[in-house]
């Protein structure tokens, strides 16, 4: 089986000239995260048995799961494809019991609006069995999920942005909702004046898909990975972040 795509960290190649369309992308994702940010803190935990169950059949009967071949990390990466699918759509990560943590390489499941099968799972669903899978048994608790290769689909907008406000100053920040601190603002022309402060760019990250991912991972498993909330996130190079639970 073909390992797929070759594993960051990747140079990010990233315009830090932002454009009007880039500008009003991070805008909407801010407020898409501050929006899932906010149903995160009163939403139920965990799913009912039976849709537990649900799931769980659906990934042993429909996914297949084999070790990555170099260059992903070895022995922990992970491939996992789904029956019927092309070869595109694919979940690789390095699931780590034994540091609490999930390194994402690369998921990619069907565009929106294409038609499903109603078997088919979330990719926060494949990251939970891949950690469950790791653990042979009662996963420990999940403290983070890293994830590889983020500045690419709407993350390549988000970090365009962050790191034309930042620049490398963004690099080992903690971005928490709650952060006080002033916004930074640039403008590089009509209509494209950028402004965000380190608590925005938390909440852009969460408008991404990998930020989502990461929430549905918390809702549906959280009681189960011992991790009730996304506590903050480390932005640790141009290609990749860390998003921390507890």
């Amino acid at each position: 089986m073909r390992p797929g795509p070759p594993p960051p960290p990747l140079p990010a190649s990233l315009d830090l000239n932002p454009s009007a369309r880039t500008v009003a992308k991070f805008r909407d994702l801010v407020a898409k995260g501050r929006q899932r940010h906010a149903a995160l803190l009163v939403a139920a935990r965990g799913i009912a048995p039976a849709e537990r169950e649900r799931r769980t059949l659906s990934f042993a009967e429909h996914y297949r799961t084999v070790p990555a071949v170099a260059p992903y990390e070895q022995p922990l990466a992970v491939v996992t494809r789904v029956e019927g699918f092309p070869e595109a759509i694919t979940y690789i990560n390095a699931p780590d019991p034994a540091h609490h943590e999930i390194r994402a390489y690369h998921n990619v499941s069907p565009e929106a609006g294409i038609p499903v099968p109603s078997w088919f799972l979330k990719s926060s669903d494949v990251l939970y069995f891949q950690y469950r899978a790791a653990a042979q048994g009662e996963p420990p608790p999940l403290r983070s999920v890293q994830r590889r290769n983020v500045a690419s689909g709407t993350g390549s907008t988000v970090m365009t942005c962050a790191l034309a406000l930042f620049g490398e100053d963004l690099y080992g920040m903690e971005l928490r909702p709650d952060d006080p601190s002033a916004a930074r603002s640039a403008d590089y022309g009509p209509d494209r004046v950028l402004t965000a402060s380190p608590a925005d760019l938390y909440f852009a990250w969460l408008g991404t898909e990998n930020g989502v991912s990461s929430i549905w991972l918390v809702r549906d498993h959280g009681e189960l990975l011992g991790a009730g909330a996304l506590t903050h996130i480390v932005v640790n190079s141009g290609q990749n972040i860390t998003i921390h639970l507890a």
